[in-house]
């Protein structure tokens, strides 16, 4: 089954608040797979946003819709959040799993190490962890 794309307009009817959308195709190859956010409001109506900018309230968060874009198709994807290293033990000391680095790999706490990149302190502390 083919992945829905969404056209600029249709993410303004069809997006959720916080739902993500990432550039599929687009009239400049320097767009794809750039991702951007839902902001829904309460009296009805959508924003976009650039998808580290959810809460920001600066016009700069805002997506200015240029032909590169408005002629571009997007399709949905998950939301990552990321979180601290501390977060991220915490997490998995309780028995909740999060995600490594930029493959989005699971771990939780029966994970083998030995099937992440992880070989050493260093790189645990430079890893990236997020949450759905």
């Amino acid at each position: 089954m083919a992945e829905r794309l969404y056209t600029y307009g249709e993410l303004f009817i069809h997006g959720k608040d916080k739902e993500v959308y990432e550039v599929a195709h687009s009239p400049l190859s320097n767009y794809v797979g750039k991702r951007f956010v839902i902001r829904g409001a309460i009296h009805g109506g959508n924003t976009l946003k650039h998808e580290s900018m959810y809460d920001n309230v600066s016009e700069t968060a805002l997506v200015t819709p240029t032909s590169a874009l408005t002629g571009s198709k997007f399709k949905k994807v998950e939301a990552y959040t990321k979180i601290t290293l501390s977060n991220a033990l915490a997490r998995i000391e309780r028995g909740d799993e999060v995600y490594l680095g930029a493959g989005k790999t699971r771990i939780g706490r029966y994970t083998d190490i030995s099937d992440t990149y992880i070989v050493d302190f260093d790189d645990l502390f430079e890893a990236d962890f997020y949450i759905k």
